[in-house]
């Protein structure tokens, strides 16, 4: 779950009816904690209004990029439990990615995508990753590395039997086979 438009498409008790769900920044922004937080930017990205929800306190385990957390500057007073942080040494996704792999990307959601394979999750459906409007991430150039980097994960997901989805309606992503809410509820 992503923080962009279509995550209104999801309700409370979608998310429920889900084995596992795996959130990203300050999805609890939006009435939901999932079972994993991923983040992979320091807690100074984030505006005053978005810091407070970036936080353990909505998930059972909150992966951090090791990076960010090297200092720990700017995390310690942000309501983390470091009891219930994991932090990724992330290594970049490139053409002979083979997944399931931890990979890094500035896309959290590539990152929880790649969390989820490397916990035996073979059906992800991703639901928020619209990159429309995002101050950063819907240019055209990182638009063209978002969907190469999906690209290769679907690639590499595929010889291992990973089924990824894309659930959002309107997304900027069009590397990622559609697929609606309600279908892959059905898998």
């Amino acid at each position: 779950m992503a923080c962009g438009p279509s995550i209104k498409e999801l309700t409370k008790e979608d998310q429920l009816s889900f084995d596992a769900t795996f959130g990203v920044n300050d999805i609890a922004r939006h009435g939901f904690a999932p079972n994993y937080l991923v983040c992979v930017d320091h807690i100074t990205r984030f505006n005053a209004n978005r810091k407070p929800f970036v936080s353990t306190k909505y998930c059972e385990i909150m992966f951090l990029y090791n990076e960010v957390t090297k200092k720990k500057r700017g995390w310690l007073h942000r309501h983390l439990d470091f009891n219930k942080v994991c932090e990724l040494p992330l290594t970049r996704i490139n053409s002979s990615f083979d997944g399931p792999a931890l990979v890094h990307s500035n896309n959290s959601a590539l990152v929880a995508l790649s969390i989820a394979s490397c916990m035996g999750f073979t059906k992800l459906g991703m639901i928020g990753v619209d990159l429309r409007g995002h101050a950063e991430l819907s240019n055209d150039r990182q638009l063209r590395k978002a969907n190469q980097d999906f690209a290769w994960m679907i690639k590499g997901f595929n010889k291992h039997n990973i089924e990824l989805y894309n659930l959002s309606p309107k997304s900027n992503i069009t590397t990622v086979p559609k697929m609606s809410l309600k279908e892959f509820k059905q898998l």
